[in-house]
């Protein structure tokens, strides 16, 4: 591989590295999402058994519980397709990656001059 090649290898591992970043951060926040549904949905199940339908403000209460439910699924499923493209996006670059990286001969002095050159 000539010193052009594995410098823009090096290059497209980086920006896999970073992409990898961004899948991790936005999987956290659908798992902290998905754990504040599935709290929402643990205090709805237990608020239906113990609304009282004669009562206007228990009614209320339960409905504003459904209205804050309703919200955290909108919230929550806004967030998956933007993780989805990031693993899309990442997928295609690995492929792209592999297809001009992986398993190619360098020298290794190149990669180390590169590796200076980028800090």
């Amino acid at each position: 591989m000539t010193r052009g090649e594995l410098r823009s290898c090096v290059i497209q591992e980086e920006h896999l590295k970073g992409l990898e970043k961004e899948i991790s951060a936005h999987e956290q926040a659908i798992s902290q999402s998905q754990t504040q549904l599935e709290q929402i949905e643990a205090e709805l199940k237990t608020a239906e058994r113990y609304v009282n339908l004669r009562s206007q403000d228990s009614v209320d209460r339960f409905n504003r519980l459904v209205d804050e439910h309703g919200v955290l699924v909108d919230q929550h499923n806004a967030k998956l397709p933007l993780v989805n493209e990031k693993i899309e996006t990442h997928s295609q670059a690995v492929n792209v990656f592999n297809k001009a990286c992986a398993e190619k001969a360098y020298y290794e002095d190149d990669l180390m001059q590169i590796e200076a050159e980028r800090r």
